[in-house]
């Protein structure tokens, strides 16, 4: 140790000043008790203590300087200052060493990246170590970290640059006409003075909570850095989406938010790391007392971590913003409520004055001015009034209660007054103003001044006056009106009758109304169409037809009803005996038609038996042609002796089996009819095609029964089964295989064309085999079947 300290055994020169001495001293000491425990004195020392010869190779470290440089004590000692600290530290202390060992004390400094720590800061200073001849023979070294005093003087300098532009800022906002004119200003010094890459302000949506989102709004960069804007069009920070919804809860909470690269989340890191942010300070902007956006910094170049100084300067810069945000929300609503206000008093025509008691004169505004410029004999809109002046335009009626107002103020005998003056106006018609007013005293108590408002309310007089003449004249007319009439409220109250229904009615008024309660029961306050109702008037059996219309109100709600009420007795009588005359008429005539279709049909038939005569081959089709021809005129028959009624089935039966028993080789037996109180009836429209089913069902009976039972008669049974009337046809025989009616299959011509013409409202039909018949059941109901003893029954 002793040479690395003097290899050549002397000590450092007499002339050296006091200071070398002290520092080399303690080596020479030391040297004198060996190597190893000057070691461990050194080691024990929190300094970076080394011994550096004229070659620039390290002789000496103790370990605090391989400790806090990050280096293992191999890679030091023994090593030239460059290979060891590497080109980053030595290009820094090359200059220094080099003066040091020209034979000058220099004092130094240098940083550097530390692998774990971050970035390292020393400051120390070079001893020259000379031999007696003053020679240089090495440098002895001691440095300290100040790592965290350079930190804390920095975040101290920042603050206070963030400071200075909080100051600067305060007043480039207090100057500006709006806030968003010189915000790129404020963020480009609040980013320069905090010493960042990126400086932004994201604004919520002033339509929407910023819970679901912010935009960028402003950014200032850096001159190394590309502006956020030119990379992406619109910048969007939807919370949700980006799940950085933590963030939210933060900054909306008032709270400020910092992140470091290497303590990113999985969506921090998404977002952040495209954008080359290391580090991030967010300071939430309180609008109001609502968030409404952040202040964002971006450092890109080093994992920075913010002090609480700083964010505290920053918080205040971010206040200063908010205040400015909010005086111009503050103003633009001051501006919206004049607009507002001066746009009602145009509309509502009000205008505001001031009375001074002292002077005698009214100031007034605008409105009023155009008000009164209306005026005959009005005021100057360019100057003030005076009252006597004001007073002596109204008309005499008006006058003297304007001059009794005067006093009664000017004595301090009213406080509030609401006085409606008439005013004669230059078009022919008077104005008519309402004056409210206020007496406003001083601090003595006594009257100083009136203030208050003028509502011009001409046009709403000149109305109610139209509209009193007009509901006179309505007045006039509704007695005029021959019918009567009367309006009722919802709740059916009397509320007004003409002269007609006064005279009508008399005190027989609320008989009326009881007997039209209990036509129409129902009205209340349902609107909707207007209704009709016949009631009939006492005593002398009167009929009468009352129209009930609905009155609505301005909303459109239901308010009452106007009833009109016509006597209809004469042209009731009227009508009736026409349509009396009419039917008797109509019952002739259609009685003479059917009367004609049966003669017609009857020739018809005739016709066609002397065809079957003569042509052998075809009787039996002509005989089929025959027997319907027959139904359809004995329904005709029956039809010609009431006309317009329906037709009774039974004698429809009769007849059709009567014209059967003509050509059938097969006895015909008709069951008698069940005892019941009425016959049943067809719909006369549906008669024709029942009987045509009918003839059908029997001609096949009879056609069909096997040979070897002729002497077994067709059966036709009637019988009612509840609301339905059944028939029921059975002749001995067997269907043939595979014969389903319902499904349509084994079906000829004849009943494929009669499954077609069964009416399929009323009427239902079926055929099966039953013990060696053959049975098609006819069950009829309505509508088809208009009248039977079931339904009497039930009725």
């Amino acid at each position: 140790m002793n040479d690395i300290l003097d290899p050549e055994g002397s000590h450092p020169c007499e002339t050296a000043d006091s200071s070398r001495e002290d520092l080399a001293e303690p080596y020479r000491r030391l040297a004198s008790h060996g190597g190893p425990q000057l070691q461990r004195v050194t080691d024990a020392l929190p300094a970076l203590i080394s011994y550096i010869d004229n070659e620039m190779r390290y002789r000496f470290v103790n370990r605090a300087y391989t400790r806090l440089l990050g280096f293992e004590h191999e890679r030091v000692q023994g090593h030239r200052v460059a290979d060891a600290l590497g080109p980053e530290i030595y290009d820094q202390l090359r200059v220094y060493l080099e003066t040091a060992l020209a034979g000058r004390e220099v004092a130094y400094r240098f940083s550097y990246d530390h692998p774990t720590r971050g970035r390292l800061h020393f400051e120390g200073s070079y001893l020259p170590h000379r031999d007696g001849n003053g020679r240089v023979l090495g440098l002895y070294s001691l440095a300290r970290d100040i790592t965290r005093q350079t930190l804390v003087e920095s975040e101290l300098g920042r603050r206070d640059g963030i400071l200075c532009a909080v100051a600067n800022l305060s007043q480039l906002f207090l100057k500006a006409n709006r806030w968003t004119h010189v915000m790129a200003d404020a963020l480009e010094q609040l980013g320069r003075a905090a010493g960042v890459s990126r400086a932004y302000l994201f604004e919520g949506s002033r339509d929407r909570d910023c819970g679901h989102g912010c935009r960028l709004g402003y950014e200032w960069c850096a001159e190394d850095l590309e502006p956020t804007r030119a990379r992406w069009e619109r910048l969007e920070i939807d919370w949700r989406a980006l799940d950085l919804w933590h963030w939210y809860l933060v900054l909306s909470s008032g709270g400020s938010l910092s992140c470091l690269r290497r303590d990113y989340s999985p969506a921090e890191e998404r977002f952040l790391v495209p954008l080359g942010v290391r580090s991030l300070l967010l300071v939430p902007l309180l609008v109001d007392g609502v968030f409404s956006g952040f202040l964002g910094f971006d450092d890109c170049h080093e994992e920075r971590v913010w002090s609480l100084p700083e964010v505290a300067a920053l918080q205040s810069a971010v206040a200063v913003m908010a205040a400015a945000i909010e005086k111009a929300d503050m103003g633009r609503r001051l501006a919206e409520r004049e607009r507002r206000y001066v746009l009602a008093t145009e509309a509502g025509r009000v205008g505001v004055w001031e009375w001074d008691l002292s002077t005698d004169r009214v100031f007034s505004d605008p409105v009023l001015h155009r008000i009164l410029g209306c005026v005959s004999g009005g005021i100057d809109a360019d100057a003030d009034a005076d009252v006597d002046h004001l007073i002596a335009s109204l008309p005499p009626r008006d006058r003297s209660s304007a001059s009794l107002l005067r006093r009664k103020l000017e004595r301090g005998e009213l406080t509030e007054f609401d006085q409606l003056l008439r005013v004669p106006g230059r078009s022919g018609f008077d104005l008519c103003l309402a004056f409210r007013g206020t007496l406003v005293r001083d601090s003595a108590g006594m009257p100083s001044k009136v203030v208050g408002t003028a509502i011009d309310l001409s046009d709403r007089h000149r109305v109610e006056e139209e509209l009193r003449r007009a509901n006179d004249e309505w007045s006039k007319t509704f007695d005029t009106v021959p019918d009567p009439i009367l309006i009722l409220d919802v709740e059916g109250r009397i509320l007004k009758v003409n002269r007609a229904c006064s005279e009508r009615f008399g005190s027989g008024i609320e008989s009326l109304m009881m007997r039209l309660h209990r036509a129409v029961p129902t009205l209340g306050g349902q609107g909707g169409q207007p209704r009709v109702s016949e009631i009939e008037e006492d005593g002398p059996g009167r009929l009468l037809r009352v129209t009930m219309s609905p009155l609505y109100d301005h909303a459109e709600r239901l308010c009452g009803w106007v009833h009109v009420i016509h006597d209809i007795t004469d042209r009731q009588r009227a009508e009736r005996d026409r349509l009396a005359k009419l039917e008797r008429q109509r019952d002739v005539l259609v009685r003479e038609v059917h009367h004609r279709i049966k003669n017609h049909l009857q020739g018809l038939i005739g016709l066609l038996s002397l065809g079957a005569s003569e042509q052998t081959g075809c009787s039996g089709v002509i005989a089929g042609a025959v027997a319907q021809v027959q139904s359809i005129s004995a329904v005709y028959g029956l039809q010609s002796r009431d006309a317009g009624s329906d037709v009774c089935f039974r004698e429809m039966l009769e007849a059709i089996v009567s014209n059967v028993k003509g050509f059938s080789p097969v006895p015909l037996l008709l069951a008698p009819e069940e005892a019941s109180g009425r016959e049943p009836r067809i719909a006369r429209d549906k008669a024709v095609v029942l009987a045509l089913v009918v003839n059908e069902l029997l001609v096949n009976a009879v056609k069909w029964s096997t040979p070897d039972t002729a002497g077994c008669p067709v059966e036709l049974t009637q019988r009612n089964d509840r609301e339905w009337l059944v028939l029921v046809i059975s002749n001995a025989g067997a269907l043939p295989a595979g014969f389903d009616f319902d499904a349509g299959r084994g079906l000829g011509t004849g009943l494929e064309l009669l499954r077609d013409m069964l009416p399929h409202q009323g009427a239902r039909l079926s055929i099966e085999q039953l013990e060696g018949r053959v049975a098609a059941t006819v069950r009829m109901g309505p509508p088809l079947l208009i009248d039977s003893p079931a339904m009497d029954a039930s009725a």
